[in-house]
C-alpha cells in the first residue's frame, strides 16, 4: 500500500528534489498550477489533467510572435492511441542526467513528439 500525501508534502519533496514514487498524492477538491504540476510530474506523480488549475490572466503574452494564435486540430492523434515501441542509443551522460531528474522518458519523447508535430503543422499552414 502506498504512503498517502497532500499537494502540499508532495511539493515540498519535489522541490527538494526527493523522488515520489512509491506515494500516493491526494488530489481530492485541490487543485494546483501548471507549473506546480510540471514539478509534481517531474519528481514522478502523475497529476490528473482535472486537477490542474490554469489560471489564463497570468499567461504572458509572448511578443516576439506575430500573427493570430489558432487552435491546432488534434482529431488524428486521439484517436491513434496506438503504441510505439523505442529503443534509444543514448549518450551515457545524457541517460545519467534523464534518471537523476527522474524523467520519464516515456513521456518526454511522447510531448515532443506532439509538439513537435503540432510545431510542424502550425508552420505549414503558415
Amino acid at each position: 500500500m502506498k504512503t498517502k500525501l497532500t499537494v502540499a508534502e508532495a511539493l515540498q519533496r519535489a522541490r527538494a528534489e526527493e523522488p515520489l514514487q512509491g506515494y500516493q498524492v491526494d488530489f481530492t477538491d485541490h487543485k494546483v498550477e501548471a507549473l506546480e504540476a510540471m514539478q509534481l510530474a517531474k519528481a514522478g506523480v502523475d497529476v490528473p489533467e482535472e486537477s490542474i488549475y490554469y489560471d489564463d490572466e497570468a499567461i504572458a503574452e509572448d511578443e516576439a510572435f506575430e500573427g493570430e494564435w489558432t487552435p491546432v486540430a488534434t482529431d488524428g492523434l486521439a484517436e491513434a492511441e496506438a503504441a510505439l515501441n523505442v529503443r534509444l542509443q543514448l549518450d551515457p551522460e545524457i541517460k545519467y542526467w534523464l534518471e537523476q531528474q527522474s524523467i520519464p522518458t516515456s513521456q518526454l519523447l511522447e510531448q515532443l513528439l506532439v509538439n513537435f508535430y503540432r510545431t510542424e503543422q502550425r508552420l505549414r499552414k503558415g
